[in-house]
């Protein structure tokens, strides 16, 4: 059985191709040469399917690790865009590193159950834990474009989230090229040059910073949350939209 059993498709379904979208430990923004150290698969308490990997850069000066969901909680790949179907950035970003690393798109690698660490909020601490690894996607290169982005960090307050007005900082996978730079719409294309990493790096310099921080007003609500203990609030805290939950 395969983590990707009793997913919905459909041949309607668009890729969004090459896009260059405008708008912890954090790195500065740019392209870095990693290698993937962990990819594994798991599940929202929504039902929402998810790869985690962990990347580090070949010197060995940057990790970086991200949570991609590749369907909803309804199990879907896609969702509606313009009234069309396109796909879910965590599905478009998956497919390409699968197509990197393995030659394959992401449903046909193979999973198998292995112990890693993995941390564990209640025990505040990594644990061991089985989970389904994808081992044709570990140790393979792979180039990641990472964003440095800011917005408001948000708490619990009853059963919503609300934003604050402390900031959180982060990185954020943007795209994903091969070794060589192409990206993975340029090699199925049969192109020789890599072109669309040059316009990554020329719209997204070291210094550039995507914010979508906005102060909010200090209502009751905000003020209660910000005095809460910000350490029970971030062992609780779920940022994924409600897709996904």
């Amino acid at each position: 059985m395969s983590v990707f059993d009793n997913i919905s498709t459909d041949s309607n379904v668009q890729s969004q191709g090459d896009v260059l979208y405008t708008g912890n430990y954090t790195s500065k923004t740019g392209i870095y040469k990693c290698l993937v150290e962990l990819a594994y698969a798991h599940e929202s308490r929504g039902g929402a399917k998810a790869i985690t990997v962990h990347f580090r850069s070949a010197d060995g000066e940057m990790t970086h690790r991200e949570t991609f969901y590749y369907t909803n909680k309804k199990k879907q790949v896609f969702y509606e865009k313009d009234k069309k179907k396109v796909y879910l950035p965590g599905y478009e970003q998956m497919d390409n590193l699968a197509h990197i690393c393995a030659g394959v798109p992401l449903t046909a690698l193979k999973d198998e159950m292995r112990m890693v660490k993995l941390y564990d909020w209640e025990a505040k601490k990594e644990v061991p834990k089985e989970v389904p690894v994808f081992p044709e996607l570990m140790g393979k290169p792979v180039r990641v474009g990472l964003l440095l982005k800011e917005t408001n960090r948000r708490k619990k307050s009853g059963e919503k989230y609300v934003n604050t007005n402390e900031k959180r900082t982060f990185n954020e996978v943007s795209k994903l090229f091969h070794p060589n730079g192409l990206s993975v719409a340029e090699k199925a294309a049969g192109n020789t040059e890599a072109v669309f990493i040059k316009e990554w790096e020329e719209t997204y310099p070291e210094d550039y910073v995507y914010s979508t921080y906005k102060e909010v007003a200090e209502t009751a609500v905000t003020s209660a949350v910000e005095a809460a203990s910000a350490a029970a609030a971030e062992a609780s805290a779920v940022e994924d939209d409600d897709l996904f939950a």
